[in-house]
């Protein structure tokens, strides 16, 4: 959409994985001041706020007013809600039974966001997917090349054939 390479777009998706960053150290800092609660929910304010600009998106806008700044914002506030998130999921459990919360709440996590993109991108191509999905699935597969094929302006015979070897051949070597 923007026309950039690779590297310049792995570039830019640094804003947001700094901004996580950010918004973890922010809450480290404020949870000493806000009660957790308060902190997930200015951090669900903030990342609902980023995602709703992301919607906003326009064809022809530019990186740092449609990506740049809601990548901010959003990735804030999920910062935000990291740390007081883990707090609220372990207060109250046993010592000894921390590390299969933990690990409960890592999973749910995983698995809310597998089931989170899955629907989205049911979503996503129920809206547009007359427009972006092509007319012919098999289309790709038919235009590869054929690796028999000679390449223009290469020189030299076509790779040969090789039939499959006779299965009495390689009954004989197994029993050697």
């Amino acid at each position: 959409m923007l026309g950039t390479g690779p590297a310049l777009t792995g570039l830019m998706f640094l804003p947001l994985a700094l901004g996580v960053v950010a918004g973890s150290v922010l809450a480290i800092k404020l949870g000493y001041r806000l009660a957790p609660r308060t902190l997930l929910v200015i951090g669900g304010l903030l990342t609902g706020t980023g995602f709703a600009w992301f919607g906003l998106i326009s064809p022809d806008g530019t990186f740092t007013t449609d990506v740049l700044g809601p990548s901010i914002v959003a990735s804030v506030g999920f910062g935000l809600c990291l740390g007081p998130l883990v707090s609220i999921a372990t207060t109250g459990v046993a010592r000894h039974e921390s590390g299969t919360a933990s690990g409960l709440l890592n999973s749910s996590r995983q698995i809310g966001a597998s089931l989170g993109l899955a629907v989205l991108g049911t979503v996503a191509h129920h809206r547009t997917g007359p427009t972006v999905t092509p007319r012919d699935p098999q289309r790709r597969i038919r235009a590869r090349p054929d690796p028999q094929r000679r390449a223009p302006g290469r020189r030299g015979p076509r790779r040969p054939h090789r039939p499959a070897p006779d299965q009495s051949t390689l009954r004989g070597c197994a029993e050697r």
